[in-house]
């Protein structure tokens, strides 16, 4: 996106007042954000992210990128990781089961 000048110099500002100014990358995860929300960052310059992941991966398990960023898919899956949903119903719904070297072994005292 092309900005002017004038533009440029208010986007920094703004960035700067809420404390974003040092930011390169913008990323966000826990949970969903309403289209609304993206949009209000965008017009701010500052594209938003989407990471999934659980505690028990270590973290992110997948990532949106920019050039194909929707709010309906959490994103592709990082080199290594494995996921599909098992047991799926007739709508598609069911387990998500993540595979992978960033996969925690199981909890303490507890196989």
């Amino acid at each position: 996106m092309m900005y002017s000048l004038a533009e440029f110099a208010v986007l920094r500002r703004i960035k700067q007042a809420i404390g974003l100014d040092q930011s390169l990358v913008y990323l966000y995860g826990a949970a969903p954000l309403k289209q609304s929300s993206v949009d209000y960052f965008a017009s701010l310059d500052i594209p938003l992210i989407n990471l999934y992941g659980l505690s028990e991966t270590t973290g992110s398990t997948t990532v949106s990128y920019l050039n194909d960023f929707s709010l309906n898919h959490a994103g592709e899956a990082f080199s290594g990781a494995h996921i599909k949903i098992a047991d799926q119903d007739e709508k598609g719904i069911g387990e998500i089961t993540i595979a992978g070297r960033h996969v925690m072994m199981g909890y303490l005292k507890n196989e």
